[in-house]
């Protein structure tokens, strides 16, 4: 089996200006900060790499309310309870 050449790297774009000037800055701003406040105690085991898109649904809204609970504990300094 031969491999390909690696695609090349995306071309950056420039950020857009005028009215969605600030709408892409917060949004990159968000994206970015992800990793610095989410925190998740989600193991996955025991799934095989070609079945995982069998998850999608349950482990997006985990992670879509973990996002959350992060973003209210963190952020807000407020308390989850359950």
């Amino acid at each position: 089996m031969r491999s390909s050449p690696a695609p090349p790297p995306p071309a950056r774009v420039a950020p857009p200006k005028g009215e969605h000037a600030a709408l892409y800055g917060g949004e990159r701003e968000a994206v970015q900060s992800l990793p610095i406040y989410f925190r998740t105690e989600t193991v996955i085991s025991g799934v095989m790499a070609t079945d995982l898109h069998t998850l999608n649904t349950v482990l997006g809204a985990t992670i879509e309310e973990q996002v959350v609970l992060t973003y209210l504990e963190t952020i807000l300094g407020l308390e989850h309870s359950e």
